[in-house]
């Protein structure tokens, strides 16, 4: 059973995704994506912090291109089942997001996730998809 701790640093990093995701949707950052992409950055957002938090035990500030890469090859195809729009959606969305993050002096390392998003992009597209979407 996890302590007290661990429980109030998972509810602060749920609000926390909760919060910025509302102003990073109605942020111009989110505007320049596509409308699929603005319909899923949710969905790719809470499960991009909350498998961070949950698998890896990191809070904003302490993201890095490798847990990211983890997340992405290891975590989404494992534990995510979704459409492959969903799957090309996650580059575009989550770069804008730590633009946005960064701008708001939320995260400092915003070019390194983003270099590594860009770096991955390409091996995306062969992350295995649940085939029944």
């Amino acid at each position: 059973m996890p302590d007290e701790k661990s429980v109030g640093r998972y509810e602060e990093t749920i609000k926390f995704c909760d919060d910025w995701t509302m102003q990073f949707l109605s942020s111009q950052y989110c505007k320049n994506l596509d409308e699929e992409q603005q319909w899923l950055c949710p969905y790719i957002i809470l499960n991009f912090v909350e498998s961070m938090y949950i698998y890896f035990d990191l809070t904003p500030k302490e993201w890095n291109k490798k847990d990211l890469e983890q997340w992405c090859f290891s975590i989404l195809p494992n534990k995510v089942y979704a459409s492959e729009s969903f799957f090309d959606a996650i580059p575009p969305v989550l770069t804008k997001f730590f633009s946005f993050l960064h701008e708001k002096q939320v995260i400092t390392n915003d070019l390194n996730l983003k270099m590594g998003l860009f770096l991955l992009k390409e091996k995306l597209k062969n992350v295995p998809i649940n085939p029944e979407i």
